[in-house]
Formats: C-alpha cells, sequence, structure tokens
C-alpha cells in the first residue's frame, strides 16, 4: 500500500512539474504557452501512466480512482489514500516549479469568468478523460497511457480552460507563482467542475464498456 501511496503522490507530482513548468519556460523564451503544456503534459501523462501503472495501477487522478472505486477495483479506504497522495504529490510539484523560477504571473480570469465557460471546459475535459480511459482498459489496455496522453494534450489544445481535466493538478495551479497558477478559490471552483464532470461520466462508462457475457 506506501509503494502504491508513493507512485501516485511522485506521477502527479510530475504531471504538476510538467503542466505548470512548461508553462514558465515557454513564457520564459517567448514560446506559445498552450502547445507547451499540451505536449509536456500529454508525454509525461504517458511515461508516469507506464511506469506507475504496474505499482499503483496508474490512476494519477482523482478521477479515474473514482472510475476504479466504481468498478469495485479499489476498496473506498485506499481510493482516499489514493486522492490524498496524489493531491498532495501534485502541490509538491507545483510548489517545485514556483521555488525553481518564481515570477509574475499572467493574470487568471476572474471567478465570476468561470462560469459557464471554464467550468464547463473543465467538467467535460475531465469526464471525456474518464470515458476515454475506462474504453482504454476496456479494449487496449496496452495502449492506455498513449491515449490517455494523447487525450490529455488534445483537451489542453482545445478547450479555453487549457483542460487540465485533473483534480490534483488542479490543486497545485492553487499554490503556484507565475504562469499556470490559480488564487485558492478559482482552482477550487474549477476541481468541482471537474469531479461533477467525472461523476457524469461513470454511468456512461460504466456502461459501455462493461464486461460482455461470452
Amino acid at each position: 500500500m506506501i509503494r502504491a501511496l508513493f507512485a501516485e503522490a511522485f506521477g502527479c507530482a510530475l504531471l504538476a512539474f510538467a503542466a505548470l513548468g512548461s508553462a514558465q519556460a515557454a513564457q520564459a523564451s517567448g514560446l506559445p504557452v498552450v502547445p507547451a503544456v499540451a505536449a509536456a503534459a500529454g508525454l509525461m501523462l504517458a511515461v508516469t501512466i507506464t511506469i506507475m501503472g504496474p505499482v499503483s495501477g496508474g490512476h494519477l487522478n482523482p478521477a479515474i480512482t473514482l472510475l476504479a472505486l466504481a468498478r469495485r477495483e479499489v476498496s473506498a479506504r485506499r481510493a482516499l489514500a489514493y486522492v490524498v497522495a496524489q493531491s498532495l504529490g501534485a502541490i509538491a510539484g507545483g510548489l517545485l516549479v514556483s521555488a525553481m523560477a518564481a515570477q509574475p504571473g499572467i493574470a487568471p480570469p476572474a471567478l465570476a469568468a468561470l462560469a459557464p465557460g471554464w467550468g464547463l471546459s473543465e467538467s467535460f475535459a475531465t469526464g471525456g478523460f474518464v470515458l476515454v480511459v475506462a474504453g482504454a482498459l476496456a479494449t487496449r489496455p496496452r495502449a492506455a497511457p498513449l491515449l490517455a496522453g494523447g487525450f490529455g494534450a488534445a483537451m489542453v489544445l482545445c478547450t479555453v480552460s487549457g483542460g487540465m481535466a485533473n483534480p490534483a493538478v488542479m490543486a497545485a495551479r492553487a499554490f503556484a507563482q507565475g504562469p499556470g497558477g490559480f488564487p485558492p478559490a478559482v482552482a477550487l471552483t474549477l476541481v468541482l467542475w471537474q469531479m461533477a464532470g467525472a461523476l457524469v461520466a461513470l454511468i456512461p462508462a460504466l456502461w459501455l464498456f462493461a464486461p460482455r457475457d461470452t
């Protein structure tokens, strides 16, 4: 259990570091921020799922842990421990980025601007991620890391909010300074939208990809 929790925490730390660090690096270099985050987050997602999968199942996202709980693949106690580890790991990754490259950031959107555009974007991205992972595990488990990474990169590129689709990484953004950082109230609001999207996606995910009778 301890090894699995460390794997989830470390994996989320890497994801947060990739997402926030790429935003700061791109801005410092005068490069477009969104494509940089999409590429870094997508590639890191594929890497971390591949290496952490054999240890913890490679959830690396509270929304995916919720899916596993609904599929009865983990106990409620284990699911809660995973979510705590994921969140703490992501926050640590975000703090590391802030410590390495603290600088004034681009002003984040006002809280009022999150409804409906930003909230709906994160809700859609997170719900879609749950569906994609459920489908990948049911039909192409060996390709799950690649599919998850590709979808994650696509969501960053095609949603107004940057489509992080990961409540743990979003929590890290509340502690980040510079590009990619959010005020805590904004980050919490987006986390709630993300979890709402994940909950809505559970029913079609469980129905579409249920084991077929033979």
